[in-house]
């Protein structure tokens, strides 16, 4: 079980980036999406505070998630 990290406007002093491995608030995704495609069944995606409009209505989740 892995837990991921997604912090776009840097509520936990470092702003989020794609590029990141989104495993500690120290290192978060960007984006919602890139995290969900990085999990796998059984994670935990935590979120930090605020608007993520990256999305076209929907956000895709693998089945086993």
């Amino acid at each position: 079980m892995t837990t991921w990290f997604v912090d776009l406007y840097g509520g936990h002093g470092v702003y989020g980036n794609d590029t990141f491995n989104g495993r500690t608030w120290s290192t978060p995704k960007a984006t919602v999406t890139q995290s969900v495609q990085s999990a796998s069944a059984g994670d935990y995606i935590y979120v930090g505070a605020g608007i993520y409009g990256q999305f076209s209505g929907s956000i895709p989740i693998k089945d086993d998630i």
